[in-house]
């Protein structure tokens, strides 16, 4: 059973201070092909912004992105997944909330993110390993026997 920590190992971690303009952050995620990044202060997680929070918060408001700071338009109630926690549990929980990117903590520290995209391609990797270890039990053929023995041939 594949845990959080072992899908985000090795990632750089991406975040953002709270007081950095929705412009900048647009900007910073364009440049890492980022969907969203977590906000901090100091150390602590506060909050997450994504492309949705510029769209639906700043631009459909009306908002200036050079002086709009993401603290005032981020997400603050977030969902976050801990480092042990299983794939399949964090996926329930993304699916259950509706997100798409989920902060994995180990106690009070970010240690990096898992994107809904990432967790089903490693889903579908594993069921498709799963369904050929399967077919290669289901058809194995111990060796010196026939594939015909016991095939019930009614003699």
């Amino acid at each position: 059973m594949k845990r959080l920590r072992d899908i985000i190992a090795g990632q750089s971690v991406f975040c953002l201070p709270r007081g950095t303009s929705c412009l900048e952050a647009a900007r910073y995620m364009a440049e890492r092909h980022l969907g969203a990044v977590p906000v901090l202060e100091g150390d602590l997680l506060v909050g997450m912004f994504s492309e949705r929070d510029l769209m639906s918060r700043v631009v459909a408001r009306g908002l200036d992105p050079k002086t709009t700071p993401i603290g005032q338009v981020m997400t603050k109630e977030i969902l976050v997944g801990e480092a042990d926690e299983a794939v399949e549990t964090a996926l329930a929980k993304m699916k259950q909330k509706n997100v798409r990117h989920l902060p994995v903590v180990e106690g009070n520290q970010l240690i990096g993110m898992a994107s809904l995209p990432d967790l089903l391609l490693l889903e579908v990797t594993l069921k498709d390993e799963e369904i050929r270890m399967l077919t290669a039990y289901i058809h194995y053929v111990p060796p010196g026997a026939s594939r015909r023995a016991g095939a019930g041939s009614g003699e």
